[in-house]
């Protein structure tokens, strides 16, 4: 699906998560969340809804070794119990491992689970009642480039001293050499090519890490700043916070658009009776980067909104996914976004 939609469209909250109709009679789904820590330590939260004033039958299974190290608190919420605890995984972590939701294909409802991993990496995957389990992703982390031309240049790299090497070599035993001065050239290339060796933070990989002012990681970082606060900036009451907030994030004509457009689809929801809160965003990937004039830059990125919708006394979770190309651009000391074109978006739950 390929829909060319503007910002305003993709942040409005109602749009996000709309409840469907009948919606409110069926389970809701459950939420599994599980935050591994640089000591290897699991936080784990498990919102397990209700059904029928009962809570489901249904909880996480850990692989064998993996221990719980504290007492599970417990904490009520509209239509569902919140719980949180401590894991000590087995030996190796999360990476590789099977996780499951225990007596899920004796119901009719979703599980989202989202695995933090210490490395950065982030596994998100909705099971169902005919697919109770997943196996959390083994390598591919940040400092992966995964692209077969890195890749290559990567190899190249490695075998760039012994290559000048013999280049030099051969070059000293050309006949002509020493009337052409190439003795003078091949150890000035001698020279080069341990010197380039030597210096350990470049590499024919590396040229291409950065084709922008921004680096992947601070793309990553700066894009994950400026959408969550535009999506949070419509929970203010009032609407001069709300404008401001979002004035925060959004330069231009898009700062009005976007405003406008919210405010009225907020209004509507408040008439209806549901509110909209977004507890999460998490950026999956930073696909390009290219520079567009004017200091401005162009990002293609996909990224994941996790939130709740509470309408009538009931509460139904969502996680949408969207992929879009950004445009940022510089205001004084701070990156703002001036125009998003919304590319692929997708309901996951």
């Amino acid at each position: 699906m390929k829909r060319a939609l503007t910002l305003s469209v993709a942040l409005v909250l109602p749009a996000l998560f709309v409840v469907a109709p009948g919606s409110a009679h069926n389970v809701h789904p459950g939420f599994l969340e599980v935050i591994e820590r640089d000591s290897g330590e699991l936080d784990i939260t498990w919102k397990v809804p209700l059904y029928k004033g009962k809570r489901l039958a249904i909880d996480p299974l850990f692989p064998p070794g993996f221990r719980a190290v504290s007492e599970r608190s417990v904490t009520a919420a509209a239509a569902s119990f919140v719980e949180r605890w401590k894991v000590v995984p087995g030996e190796g972590g999360m990476a590789g491992r099977e996780l499951r939701i225990k007596g899920l294909e004796a119901t009719m409802t979703d599980v989202l689970v989202r695995v933090s991993l210490a490395d950065g990496r982030v596994h998100r995957v909705v099971l169902r009642p005919n697919e109770p389990s997943t196996v959390v992703p083994e390598g591919g982390g940040p400092e992966d480039t995964g692209g077969p031309i890195t890749a290559g240049l990567t190899m190249l790299d490695r075998f760039r001293l012994p290559g000048l090497l013999f280049a030099a070599f051969a070059m000293a035993l050309l006949p002509a050499s020493r009337k052409r001065g190439i003795v003078l050239c091949t150890a000035a290339l001698l020279a080069g090519s341990v010197a380039g060796y030597a210096l350990p933070g470049i590499s024919a990989a590396g040229i291409f890490a950065s084709r922008s002012g921004l680096s992947e990681d601070e793309g990553e970082r700066v894009l994950h700043g400026l959408l969550l606060n535009t999506y949070r900036s419509f929970s203010n009451e009032k609407e001069e916070a709300a404008y401001d907030q979002l004035a925060r994030s959004v330069v231009g004509e898009l700062l009005a658009e976007v405003y406008l457009q919210n405010r009225d689809s907020m209004t509507m929801d408040e008439a209806e009776g549901a509110r909209t809160v977004i507890d999460r965003l998490d950026v999956k990937e930073i696909e390009s980067m290219e520079e567009v004039g004017d200091g401005r830059i162009a990002v293609t990125a996909t990224w994941d909104v996790f939130g709740s919708v509470r309408h009538w006394g009931h509460e139904h979770y969502r996680c949408n996914t969207y992929r879009a190309q950004l445009i940022l651009v510089p205001d004084g000391d701070y990156w703002k976004l001036a125009g998003v074109q919304i590319l692929d978006e997708e309901r996951v739950i």
